[in-house]
């Protein structure tokens, strides 16, 4: 039964989140359910790929910022780093946050302190977002991500 209630707050979460939009196809919806619960949430990331599926299709659906963090949760750093500046570029400023991570989790410092600091200066709420995000990629890369040293760049 709780499973069952959990497979439906996450449905539900997708819908309210606007993950069923018009240019997103039936496909890539489950891409991000496999995704959202099984790597997001439970950090198996055998089920990587289906973080990618879905991060392309949001790409082609014309959502970079949003395509940039499944980039990283799928362990795509460079495409995470293409789709941030996309975003970017159109005036998607939160995906500052994105680039910062991208460009820490392959380990140049210098880049991801530019990307935070243009996150500050960007997003003023940028701490809402941060905060999950971090927790995530501390469950997902214990290796690679140190939230101590992100947090540290942000100031």
């Amino acid at each position: 039964m709780f499973k069952n209630m959990l497979h439906t707050l996450i449905l539900t979460g997708v819908l309210l989140a606007g993950h069923a939009e018009a240019g997103c196809n039936c496909a890539v919806g489950k891409e991000f359910l496999r995704c959202a619960y099984y790597v997001e949430k439970q950090g198996d990331l055998t089920q990587q790929k289906a973080c990618l599926t879905y991060a392309s299709g949001l790409l082609e659906g014309e959502s970079p910022g949003r395509a940039s963090w499944y980039f990283i949760v799928g362990g795509d750093f460079d495409r995470a780093i293409t789709a941030a500046r996309k975003a970017i570029d159109r005036g998607e400023y939160y995906a500052f946050e994105s680039l910062g991570e991208a460009w820490l989790l392959k380990g140049d410092t210098q880049k991801a302190k530019a990307a935070f600091t243009e996150l500050r200066k960007a997003v003023p709420g940028y701490k809402l977002l941060t905060t999950k995000h971090f927790e995530t990629l501390t469950r997902l890369y214990p290796q690679k991500w140190d939230s101590t040293k992100a947090l540290t760049l942000l100031k």
